[in-house]
């Protein structure tokens, strides 16, 4: 799936991807720093009413957010960014892999450092990349 969106209207894609991503439960986000992998996440849990507002977890690496799903439940997802993350080891010692093999919604901002942890795994694989006219260009691959 290739689509092109300002901000703007990023929250029509948002059921589309938001039915691969909780089909594929790991998420990964891929992007020039800027290019909108936050704001991608911060739509996401609009739509899903999350409970408070989504941020960039860049200090706190990882963030976890409630929301109702669509059989009325409490569920949970899980936003993290490994931006500040230098070995592997880091993120094995913030027990990185209890979220990432939880079964709920895992979405991961510069994922590149813990790819050895996740390279058999099903995912949804999305880049993001500026256009002109603060447009996106937003590929969504499945593996």
């Amino acid at each position: 799936m290739i689509f092109c969106s300002d901000e703007s209207s990023l929250p029509d894609y948002i059921p589309k991807i938001f039915d691969v991503i909780n089909q594929y439960k790991l998420c990964l986000l891929f992007g020039q720093m800027g290019s909108g992998k936050t704001s991608l996440v911060r739509a996401l849990g609009k739509y899903l009413g999350c409970s408070k507002d989504i941020g960039s977890p860049s200090f706190s690496i990882i963030n976890e957010y409630r929301y109702i799903n669509a059989e009325g439940q409490a569920d949970q997802f899980y936003h993290m960014d490994l931006y500040r993350l230098d070995r592997i080891e880091q993120a094995l010692d913030i027990a990185i892999e209890e979220p990432l093999f939880s079964g709920h919604i895992c979405i991961i901002e510069w994922p590149e450092l813990i790819m050895p942890l996740i390279q058999n795994e099903q995912r949804i694989e999305i880049y993001i990349e500026f256009l002109e006219n603060q447009k996106r260009n937003y590929t969504l691959i499945t593996k």
